[in-house]
């Protein structure tokens, strides 16, 4: 009937939007690189004219970089630079999250964006939990967002952790209309086992011998026993 097809149609259109939606947050460059050294070049040699240029990457890391410098002549005349390089975006995403997990907890995590812009930002923000260890998507929720210039708004999100997982990944994807910004963190999973260590004593004189039994130390119903 007309009905059913504008119903298909309406259906159709919604599977498409959502579609279009994952691969725009898909094409978002994902931050991960964190490590607190960005360079350490110790062995530059300058030219004839005194000047050096080098090259590295930069971490991922949204914050204010020190650049230390010391140079010094064959007779030990000794220079020194000292500069602060600002890493920033217009909008960011934040992960907050715990040190770790532990199976059959029941985890809290926070996703900050941030909008330093002049002017306010509007969009929608993905946040994925996988498994470290497959990329299995484990929960997946996006949420809308406006926020004015110069402010930030956090968002909570809640997730279960199940029994097996090694490690958790997480990723935040802020997407607004001229701005993007996303960042993907990992944390371990403990397991909820916890391991206890039973004992027997027994004493020796040299050249004796001793017949132990250690049946009562593995009994029948109990499981990942070892020696």
């Amino acid at each position: 009937s007309l009905r059913n097809k504008a119903m298909d149609a309406v259906v159709e259109e919604s599977a498409e939007q959502e579609d279009t939606a994952e691969e725009e947050f898909n094409q978002v460059e994902i931050r991960s690189d964190f490590s607190e050294t960005a360079m350490f070049m110790p062995q530059l040699r300058t030219d004839a004219e005194g000047r050096v240029a080098i090259s590295f990457t930069m971490p991922q890391s949204l914050t204010t970089w020190n650049l230390n410098g010391l140079a010094h002549t064959r007779d030990m005349r000794v220079g020194t630079l000292g500069e602060k390089i600002v890493a920033r975006k217009a909008l960011t995403a934040k992960l907050h999250l715990p040190r770790f997990g532990r199976e059959q907890d029941v985890l809290s995590f926070t996703v900050l964006v941030n909008n330093t812009g002049t002017a306010m930002q509007k969009g929608k923000m993905q946040v994925q939990v996988m498994d470290a260890q497959t990329d299995k998507v484990l929960m997946k929720k996006t949420v809308k967002f406006t926020v004015a210039q110069e402010r930030d708004t956090v968002y909570t999100f809640i997730y279960p952790v199940v029994q097996g997982l090694e490690g958790l990944k997480f990723k935040a994807v802020a997407l607004a209309d001229k701005d993007s910004d996303g960042e993907q963190r990992e944390i371990p999973v403990l397991s909820s086992v916890v391991t206890l260590t039973e004992s027997k004593a027994l004493t020796l004189e040299s050249g004796e011998g001793e017949k132990v039994n250690l049946a009562d130390l593995f009994p029948v119903e109990a499981q990942d026993r070892r020696v």
